[in-house]
Order: structure tokens, then C-alpha cells, then sequence
């Protein structure tokens, strides 16, 4: 039972994690899902995953997969993944090598899955991060201070509210999406740390948060959106390509739609200047060692750029 309101960020933590381990073991007693991976072991306690026709495996990473191994029935975390890249030339794969946590050592039966994990990973380190900064005595953040109380009226960092005539458009005016009234309303109402705006689907949250993000994010900050369903990231990311600003996504390449896989690090570092005039240089292209290289250094730039 999770409570209206929390004592300390030790109390909000302890509840949080005892949610996050009944949801945990629940995905535990439903058991495996899909079908059994095939592998073959290999060097170092890795695997090395294979389909019916013993070739490397399929190119959708496993890592923060939960995978039972053998005939034990033994739990095994994914932490990385390499390989599964195919050759130009001859078309064939380099094997798809798996790395396990704890590493394996042989086995004998089956090998399933009971799916990607990586959510519950992610919140227990944002859990841990928070207990360690309030051990140091680090004040908490406006918005924790609002989750903590919910009832405490927390005063936002909210850019001021444009008056209720302006069409809000920022950007790009033939891509920005238009406001209507409801949405200039919960713009403009905007006030406090935590906020909530609510809306069953078609009602333009997605266009809600390209105002939020133009009109009241104070300039010069940087934005996190987070989103739940893979059709929500791409629907997000069609409406804030108006911004004027450099945006970041996150996501499987193969899961995210078009127009946000144009925004993911590794197509923009792609997609540099400096990048494609190294590969222009090599028959080898992209792959080349200057290319290569060049990739790592326009890397962190690219992201210290980027606004959303």
C-alpha cells in the first residue's frame, strides 16, 4: 500500500522498493514467456545465440533480458550483447554473443526468457541514488519535495505564462502544432513543482508538451520526456522536430518510428560532417578506423547539444 504522503526520502524509497520486488516476484510466478532461445556456450561463461539453420541469432538485443537457463531452472541476467552484424559482401552474420550475469559454466535443457527487466534495474539505482544523496545531506529537489508531499503546495521553475491571445507557436511556424483553448488553459495554469494533465487518448497531450516545453520551460534548461509506448516517443518527436532545438531520443532502433530513429545518438553521430568526410576517405566507409574514431569524438559533444 503506497501512501498519501511519505516521512523522508528513506520512507518514500523502503515503499517504492517493496512495490518494485511484489512486481518483480509477479513476473517471476507467471513464468517464461515466447519461445526457447537456442545457444550454444561459449568462451568466458557467455552464449552464443543461434536459429534453426545455426546461424548467428536475430539482432533484437537481450540485455536486461531475464533469461532461466538449464534444467536447474537458473536465473540469469543479460548485461551486454555483441556481435550479429552481417557482412556486406556475403551477407552472413558474426556469431551473437551474450553476456550473463552471473556467468554460466556449461548447461543442459532449455534456455527462456521472462522478458526485459532493465525497468526494474533503473529504478533501483534511481532509488539507491536518492538515498545516498539524502545520507549526505543533500536537500531534496522541488519536484521530490512535491512526490514526498503531494498536498504541499511546491512552488515550479516555470518560464511566465504568455497571455492567453497568442497562437503559441515557437519554432518552426509550418511543422508547430496549433493550441487550442483547453490546451492554452493547462499551459498557462501551469504553477507548481508536480503538476499532472490528464486526457484519454486523441485529446493532444503530445501537443500539450511541445507548449509546455516551448512556452513555460525556462530558456536555456534541458528537458527529459519520458514515455511508456513506443507510438507515443514517435508521435512526440514528430511535433518537437518544430522546435528550435537539438533533440535526443532513446530507444531500440527497431521498436521507434522514423522520425525519432533520425534523432538517436548513434544517427546523428552518423550523420556529422566530420564523420561522413572520414568515411568518404576509406573504401571501407563508416567502418573505417579514422571514421571510427572520428564517431567517438563528435560523440559527446553531440550530446552535451542537445536540449530535449
Amino acid at each position: 500500500e503506497v501512501p498519501l504522503e511519505f516521512e523522508d526520502v528513506a520512507h518514500f524509497s523502503r515503499v517504492i522498493w517493496e512495490n518494485l520486488l511484489a512486481e518483480y516476484e509477479h513476473v517471476i510466478s507467471e513464468g517464461p514467456r515466447g519461445p526457447a532461445l537456442k545457444a550454444m556456450p561459449a568462451s568466458d561463461g557467455k552464449l552464443n545465440l543461434v536459429n534453426d539453420g545455426g546461424t548467428a541469432g536475430d539482432d533484437a538485443s537481450l540485455v536486461h533480458h531475464l533469461l532461466q537457463i538449464g534444467n536447474q531452472g537458473n536465473l540469469h541476467l543479460v548485461v551486454g550483447q555483441t556481435g550479429g552484424e552481417r557482412d556486406p559482401n556475403t551477407g552472413d552474420k558474426t556469431p551473437t554473443l551474450i553476456s550473463l550475469k552471473p556467468k554460466i559454466q556449461g548447461f543442459q535443457g532449455q534456455i527462456r526468457s521472462f522478458g526485459y527487466v532493465g525497468a526494474f534495474l533503473a529504478e533501483l539505482a534511481a532509488l539507491w541514488e536518492l538515498n545516498d544523496r539524502a545520507s549526505k545531506g543533500e536537500a531534496a529537489s522541488p519536484v521530490l519535495k512535491a512526490v514526498l508531499a503531494p498536498s504541499s503546495e511546491v512552488a515550479g521553475h516555470w518560464h511566465p505564462a504568455p497571455p492567453p491571445t497568442e497562437d503559441f507557436v515557437r519554432g518552426d511556424q509550418t511543422k508547430a502544432p496549433k493550441a487550442n483553448e483547453s490546451q492554452k488553459a493547462a499551459v498557462c495554469a501551469l504553477k507548481y513543482a508536480l503538476e499532472k494533465i490528464q486526457g484519454p487518448p486523441g485529446t493532444g497531450k503530445s501537443t500539450t508538451i511541445y507548449h509546455v516545453i516551448t512556452q513555460r520551460v525556462p530558456r536555456g534548461e534541458r528537458v527529459l520526456v519520458t514515455c511508456s509506448r513506443n507510438v507515443a516517443i514517435e508521435s512526440i518527436a514528430q511535433k518537437l522536430e518544430a522546435c528550435d532545438a537539438d533533440m535526443l531520443v532513446v530507444g531500440a532502433p527497431g521498436r521507434i518510428g522514423s522520425t525519432a530513429r533520425k534523432h538517436l545518438l548513434e544517427s546523428k553521430v552518423d550523420s556529422h560532417p566530420s564523420v561522413r568526410a572520414e568515411a568518404a576517405k576509406s573504401l571501407m566507409g563508416r567502418d573505417s578506423p579514422s571514421a571510427t574514431e572520428m564517431a567517438k569524438t563528435v560523440r559527446g559533444p553531440l550530446m552535451e547539444k542537445c536540449q530535449i
